[in-house]
Parts: structure tokens; sequence; C-alpha cells
């Protein structure tokens, strides 16, 4: 495995076949991945702002790191910062669950799109 040097590494994993390791250098965000059998270690293109701390998969076989950089196989690509705006609605329980939904809009930083989304917090 390989070593990590930074106090502020973040590790997500999926499944014992689906670990990742993320940690910020001086002037790049790398991660590795554990593969199930071998560690592949990944560096972030500069001007890519990758958040190593919070891998999330994207349902299409990649991950997003943060909410503004998206690894799809060996492909790194930036994604406009979002903003929530327009306030929120009112938070109403699942029925049935411990779990809440609560709607907002999002807009893409500098665009005058807002689109509805959808919060859902789990206790």
């Amino acid at each position: 495995m390989p070593r990590v040097l930074n106090d502020n590494s973040g590790v997500s994993g999926f499944s014992p076949a689906n670990v990742w390791i993320g940690w910020d250098t001086a002037t790049r965000s790398r991660v590795t991945h554990w593969d199930g059998r071998h560690w592949h270690t990944l560096t972030a293109p500069g001007d890519v702002i990758a958040n190593t701390g919070n891998v999330v998969p994207d349902g299409k076989g990649g991950y997003w790191f943060g909410d503004a950089a998206i690894l799809t196989g060996s492909t790194w690509a930036s994604e406009p910062a979002i903003e929530v705006t327009g306030g929120f609605g009112s938070v109403v329980r699942i029925p049935g669950t411990e779990s809440f939904l609560q709607p907002a809009s999002v807009q893409a930083v500098g665009s005058a799109i807002q689109k509805p989304t959808l919060y859902r917090f789990d206790l």
C-alpha cells in the first residue's frame, strides 16, 4: 500500500475490492485505489479541483471527487461549481423511515439557469 504523508487524507470504501484513499500535496490532489488485487495511484491534473476526501460513485462507472471533479476511467474532468440558490422548501419525512426530503434549486456559478433539486437526509 502507498504511504500517505498527509493528516488530511480521506478514505472512501464501497466494497472490499473498491477502496479509495485521497490526499493533497502542495500542488495536486492524489488518490490511490484498491481494486481487490492492486493499489493504483492517480494524480488529478493541476486545473482540476478534486476533493479527495469525498469520493462518491457516479452510477455510471466513474467517481465524483467533491462537487466539481469527476474521474471516468483514467480521464479527469472539471464541472462548474454549484451553489444553492432560490431558498429551500419544507422538510418532509418519508413515511415509515428515518429519512427526510427537502426541495431546493441549484445553479452553476455564473449561470442564470436554476435546476430543481431534492435533498435527502438519512438519520
